[in-house]
């Protein structure tokens, strides 16, 4: 050690540009909606449980979507 301090990343910022910058994505979230985010051309695939495991495969492929929530009716949730 040379005597020289090092500032680091991790150094603390202004509380007035964490505020500014608070108010940013608040102003953002009042202005748009949950929807704006998502593209209009978007599918949602839900599979319920009792789907036999290769149809609920070939169904992931067939939509192009590489997830799907599973939904069981006896207890009306999602898994």
């Amino acid at each position: 050690m040379n005597g020289q301090v090092e500032v680091g990343m991790a150094e603390q910022s202004d509380p007035e540009d964490a505020a500014s910058e608070r108010d940013i994505y608040m102003r953002f979230m009042k202005c748009h909606k949950c929807y704006d985010i998502i593209p209009t051309s978007s599918k949602l695939v839900v599979f319920d449980t009792t789907l036999q495991v290769k149809k609920a495969f070939f169904a992931l492929v067939a939509n192009g979507v590489r997830a799907a929530p599973l939904w069981e009716s006896k207890k009306q949730s999602f898994v």
